[in-house]
């Protein structure tokens, strides 16, 4: 059960992570 409760976890920590720190690049750019 740990497998297919962590699957739909992963995804949804990486896009809350990932446009954090896109957006801060391409500010100040």
């Amino acid at each position: 059960m740990l497998r297919p409760l962590a699957v739909p976890l992963l995804p949804l920590a990486v896009p809350l992570a990932v446009p954090l720190p896109l957006p801060l690049p391409l500010a100040a750019g």
